[in-house]
């Protein structure tokens, strides 16, 4: 008789295991469960940890500031999943690429150097390289200047201007976040030290630049100007 009731005692538990187990999974934080996450988010390599797909899109790459001697870049091959590594480029305008050799970097942005040197480790290296590269620092004897945004912004910024690079009123407002709430967009005063070291404040219709195209408008700025947004008086 008792034989016979710890039979049924294991048939009946072997029978709920499945069910179980099921509820245990049900239970688990989605972080748990690989198949929960994101599409739009991956493994950062080497770390097990998350982070946006968007990070590892070269077309995302700085396109606009040209790399100069002595700048120092951040390098990495997503393939590799190691630690980016510290570059100089070299007064020759180069600098040393892991299993590459030396590549010329100076008047290239890092979307187009990034492009060159994926090509390179793809010929004989690599069957799919991402490379990555951003600007860590800027050589002290590229920077020409600064320019400052203050006012009715969302992040007041004061801004380095760097020898060859092209900088507007607007486009300094867009890296300062653009105009607060009530930022009087029509009125945005660029203040401009003039030759004999006094000021002189110019009126820009940012408005019109941006909503009609009117970039001929649009000023580029020179070291010391400084950006001022007034706030409207009438807000409506």
């Amino acid at each position: 008789m008792l034989l016979r009731h710890w039979i049924r005692f294991f048939v009946v538990a072997a029978a709920l295991l499945p069910f179980s187990t099921m509820a245990q999974e049900a239970t688990k934080p989605i972080a748990d469960n690989p198949a929960s996450r994101p599409r739009a988010v991956n493994a950062l390599p080497g770390t097990g940890a998350l982070y946006p797909a968007i990070f590892a899109n070269m077309e995302l790459l700085n396109d606009s500031v040209k790399l100069g001697k002595g700048d120092r870049i951040n390098f990495r091959v997503l393939e590799d999943e190691e630690d980016p590594k510290s570059l100089v480029v070299t007064d020759a305008g180069e600098i040393e690429v892991p299993y590459s050799g030396l590549v010329q970097a100076a008047d290239k942005s890092c979307r187009q150097l990034a492009r060159e040197i994926k090509e390179l480790l793809q010929k004989d290296l690599y069957y799919q390289a991402t490379v990555i590269i951003s600007i860590d620092t800027v050589s002290k004897t590229r920077l020409i200047g600064k320019v400052y945004v203050t006012g009715d912004v969302k992040m007041p910024i004061t801004l380095d201007l760097i020898d060859g690079e092209t900088n507007t009123v607007t486009s300094v407002l867009l890296k300062a976040g653009g105009l607060g709430a009530w930022g009087d967009q029509k009125k945005v005063q660029l203040v401009r030290r003039d030759a004999s070291g006094g000021k002189r404040t110019i009126i820009l219709d940012v408005e019109k630049i941006w909503q009609k195209g009117a970039t001929d408008q649009d000023i580029v700025l020179q070291a010391e100007d400084h950006i001022f947004v007034p706030t409207r008086v009438i807000r409506f």
